[in-house]
């Protein structure tokens, strides 16, 4: 997000090791580690001359690619414990989540990554005050976000579609990840119930795509 000048400024700080304070009159030696994060495409911003080349190969001496959080669901547990117990240092206690929780989080897309689970998280550990997080705690997973706009070029029927996606991830995470039991709840088949997720991930896929 730096300006080009604030750039300059920035490399000058990397290469030569020192920098001078604002309002001082002499510089100052510093050493320091630099770990630099980012979703952008570096190198893209680089050809549009956006973001300084000789900057980049100077953060980027040794790059990690790290996932987002929908591609390593095995990470959940502990951000979650890690999040819950930051929220109970801050005076809302936070005993836990139960199995049905952390299964409907682990289906869950997380296109805000880490900071969407903390707001998730923080706003659970409120509604259940004090007892272990519970599936009806969570918000549903499109509150507060807006519908895709490629939905609206499509049909109504897609709309259903992808609603009925959302109630058979949510009643299978209610009933702690048996289908079965899902079913019998909402009163349909487990085909049915298969058929709803398999053709609504179907068109989630295909939503993503276009706005990709």
């Amino acid at each position: 997000e730096l300006p080009l000048e604030a750039q300059a400024k920035l490399l000058r700080v990397l290469q030569d090791g020192e920098l001078r304070r604002l309002g001082a009159t002499e510089s100052r030696q510093v050493d320091v580690r630099i770990v630099a994060a980012t979703n952008r495409d570096l190198r893209s911003m680089v050809a549009e001359r956006t973001f300084r080349e000789d900057l980049y190969f100077r953060l980027a001496v040794f790059r990690v690619e790290l996932p987002p959080l929908r591609e390593r669901a095995g990470d959940l547990p502990l951000l979650a414990e890690a999040i819950l117990s930051k929220v109970t240092a801050r005076g809302i206690p936070a005993a836990g989540l139960s199995v049905g929780a952390l299964a409907e989080l682990s289906r869950r897309q997380w296109r805000g990554n880490v900071r969407e689970l903390q707001n998730v998280l923080e706003r659970a550990a409120v509604f259940a005050r004090g007892q272990a997080i519970e599936v009806e705690h969570l918000e549903p997973e499109d509150v507060g976000r807006e519908l895709s706009p490629r939905l609206f070029e499509r049909s109504f029927r897609d709309a259903k579609q992808l609603f009925a996606l959302h109630y058979a991830r949510q009643a299978v995470a209610r009933a702690n990840g048996s289908v079965a039991a899902a079913a019998r709840a909402a009163q349909v088949t487990r085909q049915t119930l298969y058929r709803a997720i398999a053709d609504g991930e179907t068109l989630e896929r295909e939503l993503e795509e276009d706005e990709g």
